[in-house]
């Protein structure tokens, strides 16, 4: 049975120290992917090591891809509720 499309993400962190407890959620805009907070957020992370980063692409954006409608943004809110659940990190901000 083949497997949902889901979205991607990328974890950004600090290697080298403990693993974070808290997670902030980053999306990019309209037009974005999420590379384009890659290395944003890989300093904010460095300054921060205590949080770490999940970089997402939206539905229908980099390679989150073959999502079924509809593209809503009600849809998308949905798509990062069962992105948080499904990873077991303590997302605590969203950006």
């Amino acid at each position: 049975m083949p497997v949902p499309p889901s979205l991607s993400y990328t974890s950004v962190y600090e290697r080298g120290v403990p693993y974070p407890e808290r997670w902030v959620l980053v999306v990019h805009g309209i037009l974005g992917t999420k590379s384009n907070w890659r290395v944003i957020m890989r300093r904010v992370i460095a300054t921060n090591p205590t949080w770490g980063a999940l970089l997402v692409d939206l539905r229908n954006h980099g390679e989150s891809r073959g999502l079924a409608p509809p593209h809503t943004i009600d849809a998308c809110a949905a798509d990062l509720v069962r992105l948080a659940a499904s990873v077991d990190l303590r997302i605590d901000a969203v950006l």
